[in-house]
């Protein structure tokens, strides 16, 4: 059983080792209508093009102490549909169920390829080179998770060299990376949240499902039919999404979710908004040494 939500548990907020290769771009709406106020984000192709000078610059560092490292590309974007709280399309449950309609294919990394073929005291020392040891940059989320990340090692090098103020581009870059999450907790932990889940909970029992929540929906429906034949599983999963959804646009949970997101999501903002103006400021000043890293004229 797979599933396309965002997050469903607090765990997802841990954001390590995807952010150890390569940026994570966030679409942010601000509480503000005054340009001045906001930093724009840089675009899409200025991203990708610190994301490959970096990629440059680890590789340049790694080969230096006599490894290999394979440049990492811009990963693509994602087109699948996402419910981050809670299915709410019940035409789209009956055609997918749980599952994600337009899975990426999976890549193969020739950098793990190349760890595994060291021996094991090689390997430790390829990936201490590549992403340092220890926790010497650390700071708190707004949802209260700790951020770590060590500032020794090749990425922490290359990102030196583009960034200059390496404390201060963390900082920035995973607060912006956070967003969702942080979000994500403040939505989940409002009352008003509360309320409606409870009130979709009811609906659901009443469809014959004994789930407080959606995580717990999808472990009563995967107990139901374990053991099945695959069809039968199909069917079960099917069953579950539609009661989610159903439940969820018949209460006043999927309207409920979709307000506090947006509420939400313009606050927190608005809190971060320094930290989106540096990452801003940083980004945009590292874009001359990222063409220089690259060659571009």
């Amino acid at each position: 059983m797979s599933t396309t939500r965002l997050v469903r548990t607090a765990a997802a907020v841990v954001l390590i080792a995807a952010a150890a290769l390569g940026t994570v771009a966030l679409t942010r709406s601000g509480g503000s209508t005054d340009a001045s106020a906001a930093a724009a984000p840089i675009s899409t192709a200025d991203q990708a093009l610190l994301h490959q000078a970096e990629q440059r610059l680890i590789k340049q560092c790694m080969t230096a102490a006599g490894f290999r490292y394979a440049e990492r590309p811009v990963p693509p974007p994602r087109t699948e549909r996402r419910f981050a709280y809670i299915i709410d399309d019940v035409a789209w449950a009956k055609v997918h169920g749980y599952d994600d309609p337009n899975p990426a294919p999976r890549s193969t990394n020739p950098n793990s390829a190349y760890a595994q073929s060291l021996s094991a005291a090689e390997a430790r020392r390829w990936e201490r080179t590549l992403i340092g040891d220890g926790k010497q940059i650390s700071f708190e989320l707004g949802d209260g998770s700790r951020i770590s990340t060590s500032d020794k090692g090749c990425l922490a090098t290359a990102r030196r060299a583009l960034y200059g103020d390496l404390p201060l581009w963390f900082r920035a870059r995973r607060t912006s990376d956070g967003l969702v999450y942080i979000v994500y907790s403040k939505v989940q932990h409002d009352p008003r949240y509360v309320a409606a889940m409870a009130e979709w909970a009811t609906c659901v029992r009443g469809r014959g499902y004994a789930a407080e929540t959606p995580g717990r929906l999808m472990e009563v429906v995967k107990q139901r039919s374990k053991g099945q034949s695959r069809q039968a599983i199909r069917a079960a999963e099917i069953a579950g999404a539609v009661t989610e959804a159903g439940c969820a646009t018949s209460t006043s949970l999927a309207a409920t979710v979709r307000d506090l997101h947006a509420e939400h999501l313009t606050k927190t903002t608005a809190e971060n908004r320094r930290e989106f103006q540096q990452l801003e400021r940083l980004e945009r000043a590292a874009l001359p040494q990222a063409k220089s890293v690259l060659g571009h004229s």
